[in-house]
């Protein structure tokens, strides 16, 4: 159970954050922190009717806090939450007379706020009860600047779907092309969050990663005398490495994991139900939530985003997605969405995914949609995860049919075959209803194998038996660079269940280490060669005269074109093209410069012969050919 520790950690996070003083509010009963720029999270703290997790009313269902921010013809209004002591993270407390809610500004300016706070039986939801008396339509200002040093990722700003097949930055107009981590989806399972259970000893100290913290910058994000400093230390060498994404659970109660839950333990974390059936409905409350772990999970999360992650949520996974309301968007689940929106809608890069594997028919995909959409002010990104053989439960969700914004993709082939024909298929679909989605290939290959661990990396070292050989090489030339050439939002990489370091049990990513100086290779190519040119380009293999190489371009201005391998030389079809186009070589293992390959002058009809690149490498390379 909980333990009552207070720290002088909740100034340190603070003074981190930009934070000398409260910034004045419109009332004793408020008060602001956060650093008062755009993109910058702002919290607004009131002192309010005291309760605690389990006391009736109940905080989290039968009161309503709801913050109206007001800026000129913008308008957000963002749902609160109970905060306890508003010491939670670092105290444990249970109980507590603060309430909070979290708002990121996309304008300079006097932004105005008024409360809402209302109390009555399932308020939450209903939006329907009592003024709560002195907090209830409170009004205040809140002044806003641009920074005088925009400095990254706050410059970026917030990451939006914006009807394009790529998610685009509103601060820097820029896209997003993904590469990161799919695995272990039990990342929060965590031994330093507080009533974490360890079912099938799956619980993680990510020990391998405290090498990684970096107390410069993360010190402020621990809690309870430095607790937290390997989950953070994983989150920066994630970052170190060049990914800029990870994926994890919120829910897995009855799932894989099982010890992965936002809600409130209703027995002693010793008993908590080993029978995936009893979790549910005897082991967590379906309505209260755990104030201190959620406020744990806050500052991991807020640190990945000041690392550059874009945060995954996977809402549920194919074991527990008819839990809550029997898979409906009734009373449980709306309760569950609206606290984890609540708390971390404010960070700028993340997407909703409705389901890993998911089962639930349309219409209830269709509502929990709706419900999102509807409760989250800034209308982040939406996504769903199927089985790789259901893909047609995509169909239901094109279109105006509901507010499915992305497919989250996953095949079943060790050899990822169907991996860039999937990516194509959706986007075309997608396109043709005149609703773009956003396609990322998140979990490609087998339920065994996905990404292998790396051949140099110490067999003694991995938890479990490696039963897969490295498959780099074959990641680079059938996921990642087809996936991006595809036209795809970018990949995550899932870690099979025969790798020896698995979706469950692996706390080291550094077993993957190969993978991801290929998928900053990617990223650095894509951010400088494809970003200005995003959505010109299109997929169109039939240019060249091979059969196994994959091509991006805009025909007569830009091709992008990746060659698994070099043993025979490649045309590019510029019929009909006039003028002088260059031919450059890019690296995809070691990165770097743009290498000069020839001029070609074409005055019409010719097929050209792009040479071979600067170093005859045994390898694949990419090519860039451009008009001059």
């Amino acid at each position: 159970m909980k333990t009552v520790k207070k720290t002088h950690l909740v100034y340190l996070f603070g003074l981190y954050m930009g934070l000398v003083s409260p910034l004045p509010a419109a009332d004793k009963a408020v008060q602001i922190s956060g650093k008062p720029e755009i993109w910058r999270s702002q919290t607004l703290t009131l002192t309010g009717p005291a309760s605690s997790e389990s006391a009736e009313p109940n905080p989290f269902l039968d009161y309503q806090l709801v913050v109206e921010f007001t800026l000129g013809d913008s308008r957000y209004r963002v749902p609160g939450y109970y905060a306890a002591c508003g010491d939670a993270a670092d105290s444990s407390c249970t109980e507590g007379n603060q309430w909070r809610v979290h708002f990121t500004p996309d304008q300079a300016g006097i932004w105005k706020y008024r409360v809402s706070f209302v109390q009555g039986p399932g308020a939450a939801l209903s939006g329907q009860g009592v003024a709560v008396k002195g907090l209830h339509r409170l009004k205040g200002k809140l002044p806003i600047s641009k920074p005088a040093k925009p400095s990254y990722p706050y410059s970026w700003g917030r990451l939006q779907y914006v009807g394009e097949r790529y998610l685009r930055y509103a601060g820097s107009a820029k896209y997003l092309f993904k590469v990161g981590a799919d695995a272990p989806e039990n990342m929060l399972a965590y031994e330093d969050f507080d009533a974490t259970p360890n079912m099938g000893n799956r619980r993680k100290s990510w020990a391998p990663h405290a090498q990684d913290f970096d107390k410069s910058d993360a010190q402020a994000f621990t809690w309870q005398d430095g607790k937290g400093t390997e989950i953070l230390g994983m989150l920066n060498y994630l970052s170190s490495q060049g990914m800029n994404a990870v994926s994890f659970l919120t829910f897995n109660v009855g799932g894989d994991d099982q010890n992965v839950f936002p809600h409130l333990l209703r027995v002693p974390l010793e008993k908590y139900h080993k029978g995936r059936a009893k979790q549910w409905p005897q082991s967590v409350y379906h309505y209260r939530f755990d104030v201190s772990k959620l406020d744990q999970w806050q500052r991991v999360l807020s640190y990945a985003e000041l690392k550059g992650l874009f945060l995954h949520f996977k809402l549920q996974e194919t074991e527990n997605d008819s839990m809550m309301d029997g898979g409906d968007t009734q009373k449980q689940r709306k309760l569950y969405l609206r606290e984890l929106i609540a708390r971390f809608s404010h960070l700028l890069a993340l997407n909703w995914n409705i389901g890993e594997e998911n089962n639930q028919p349309s219409e209830y995909h269709i509502a929990m949609l709706d419900y999102i959409k509807k409760t989250d002010p800034y209308g982040h990104h939406r996504v769903m995860h199927t089985f790789p053989q259901e893909k047609t439960r995509y169909v239901a969700l094109l279109g105006e049919n509901s507010e499915l914004t992305g497919a989250s993709l996953q095949s079943r082939v060790a050899g990822f075959d169907e991996v860039y024909a999937d990516t194509v298929e959706w986007l075309q679909k997608s396109a043709a209803t005149g609703k773009p989605w956003v396609v990322t290939y998140d979990e490609p290959g087998s339920a065994g194998g996905g990404t292998h661990v790396d051949s140099g990396y110490p067999a003694a070292k991995l938890p479990s038996q490696n039963k897969r050989p490295d498959n780099r090489v074959l990641l680079r030339s059938r996921v990642l660079w087809p996936v991006m050439l595809a036209g795809g939002g970018g990949v995550e990489y899932y870690y099979g269940y025969q790798t020896g370091c698995t979706d469950l049990n692996c706390e080291d990513h550094r077993t993957r280490a190969t993978k991801w100086q290929d998928g900053k290779q990617a990223i650095n190519f894509f951010n400088r060669v494809i970003e200005p040119h995003a959505l010109q380009l299109q997929s169109v293999n039939t240019l060249t005269s091979r059969e196994d190489d994959f091509v991006l371009a805009d025909p007569g201005a830009l091709y992008v074109i990746y060659l698994p391998n070099i043993d025979i030389n490649t045309e590019l079809d510029l019929s009909g093209k006039t003028g002088k186009f260059n031919i450059r070589w890019y690296n995809p293992v070691t990165g770097g410069k743009l290498k000069k390959g020839s001029v070609t002058t074409v005055t019409g009809g010719t097929v050209v012969d792009l040479g071979q690149p600067p170093v005859d490498l045994k390898q694949d390379w990419a090519l860039v050919v451009s008009l001059q």
